[in-house]
């Protein structure tokens, strides 16, 4: 396909700074056999002028515009439809790349895989507070898994959830359009759905050195988290049925909301409130009972004491300093101290 190996596959909407950026980062890099394809359906941004003052630097970055009423997940199908790649890259429009990082995929896509996994490191939206030095620990060095069990539930269970951050997936582009893809548009993780929907027709190979810095707490969906992480990702996990039951539990809990210590938790954050209750909660505990008061308590109980407690549990009982779940709850406490 044109001599080209690798498409790193990026879709935007009104990020324009961060979109440059992001390319800025990727044209560091050594690009022999890399094309780079943006597509964008931002209404009013200047995304395609950032790509145009970059393009003469780089003549196999193709910017591509699309209806403004596409999702997300139709954007990443769009985009890997459009790559001339032998494989496919999806990379987020705000996350940046450690140097060596292209060199590296390129060189593992070489080796035939179906799927590659690539870790990252997480940090703040301003990128100067480290989170997490490494946001995937299972295996502790690369490892290629075979797409036969036991093996392919192995792969699922270490990677299912992280799978979920898009910039981590380079996946054969080939065995991308061979797969289903409608019946996983705006689900939020259609790159999901196509890893998982079946055994894959290869191996995959998993590289644990952090090669993507995760601009973390940048999500679009965070408002829409409760439902996310409550109810669609879980049903999502659960509906790959070709995978053990024991590696689905792993990758999320079949009814998260029915853990009042997870619910706690998502109050402590701000992600739980009376109206996810009366939204998700209620028509599903049905009469009264004390499920259904322990979880509306939770929902209409001060934030600020879970929160306190949260963070002095994580910070000193834990001693998870700095953390993504730190961070999560102490970016609810400095939101309400100045909103108050």
């Amino acid at each position: 396909m044109d001599g080209i190996q690798l498409s790193i596959c990026i879709c935007t909407l009104n990020r324009a700074k961060l979109l440059r950026e992001t390319l800025a980062c990727i044209l560091a890099q050594k690009l022999d056999g890399v094309e780079i394809v943006i597509v964008d359906n931002s209404p009013n941004d200047e995304s395609e002028m950032v790509v145009a003052e970059l393009n003469p630097s780089f003549s196999r970055l193709r910017y591509n515009r699309v209806d403004a009423k596409l999702g997300f997940d139709e954007k990443y199908c769009a985009c890997v439809a459009l790559a001339k790649g032998q494989y496919c890259w999806t990379f987020s429009d705000d996350d940046l790349l450690k140097p060596g990082a292209v060199e590296a995929v390129v060189r593992a896509t070489r080796q035939g895989h179906s799927l590659i996994i690539v870790n990252g490191e997480d940090r703040d939206p301003d990128l100067k507070v480290l989170l997490n030095k490494t946001r995937f620990t299972r295996p502790a060095e690369d490892r290629v898994y075979a797409p036969t069990a036991p093996e392919r539930d192995q792969l699922f269970a270490a990677i299912g959830r992280y799978s979920t951050f898009i910039s981590a997936v380079v996946m054969r582009r080939a065995d991308w359009l061979a797969r289903e893809q409608q019946k996983y548009f705006r689900t939020m993780f259609v790159h999901v759905g196509i890893l998982f929907q079946g055994p894959l027709p290869g191996t995959a190979l998993v590289l644990t050195q952090p090669w993507i810095i995760i601009r973390y707490g940048n999500h679009l969906w965070r408002p829409q988290g409760f439902r996310i992480w409550f109810f669609d990702f879980p049903e999502l996990a659960w509906s790959f049925t070709d995978y053990a039951e024991w590696a689905r539990n792993i990758v999320s809990h079949r009814h998260p909301w029915k853990r009042w210590e997870l619910l706690l938790m998502a109050r402590a954050m701000g992600n739980y409130s009376l109206k996810d209750y009366e939204t998700w909660l209620k028509p599903r505990l049905g009469k009264l009972s004390p499920r259904r008061l322990l979880t509306w308590g939770i929902a209409v109980f001060p934030i600020a004491p879970f929160n306190l407690a949260a963070r002095l549990l994580v910070k000193y009982v834990f001693r998870k300093s700095p953390s993504i779940t730190l961070y999560d709850l102490e970016a609810w406490w400095k939101h309400h101290r100045h909103s108050s």
